[in-house]
């Protein structure tokens, strides 16, 4: 003997404004947001990722920006140190000198991997050990 099943109310959670809630919560307007978003395409982020690999040829200088807490930093400077022949200056972002340079590149978390020309000029900065992975096999 089979049984069928009848089928259930299933609820679509979505963020808004920051926390999640469910889609069939929303007002007009919000639903109305959700039904025109579009999906994001990743290849279009890998492709802005190559355009920047013509500038492996301008790098001068890689900075690491690390912190002594950083569980991932000493992996991620072995990496540089073993993969590239850029010269690396590894930043200490807990001392005031070290802040201060990855507060003028914009950094927010470790690792990080900030590419410059011979200008000291921010070619790209690349976070966490994949990514920087990523841009050092493209250079």
């Amino acid at each position: 003997m089979t049984q069928t099943r009848e089928p259930c109310k299933c609820d679509v959670y979505s963020r808004v404004v920051g926390y999640f809630r469910p889609v069939n919560n929303w007002n007009k307007g919000k639903r109305q947001e959700y039904d025109e978003r579009k999906a994001f395409i990743v290849e279009s982020v890998k492709k802005s990722q190559q355009s920047l690999a013509g500038w492996g040829s301008s790098v001068a200088q890689c900075l690491l920006i690390t912190t002594q807490t950083c569980p991932n930093c000493s992996m991620a400077k072995q990496m540089l140190t073993d993969t590239t022949k850029l010269p690396l200056a590894i930043i200490d972002a807990s001392t005031d000198e070290g802040f201060e340079i990855a507060k003028k590149y914009g950094v927010s978390s470790v690792p990080t991997a900030v590419f410059i020309d011979k200008n000291d000029e921010l070619i790209t900065k690349e976070f966490g050990i994949e990514k920087i992975q990523s841009y050092i096999a493209e250079l």
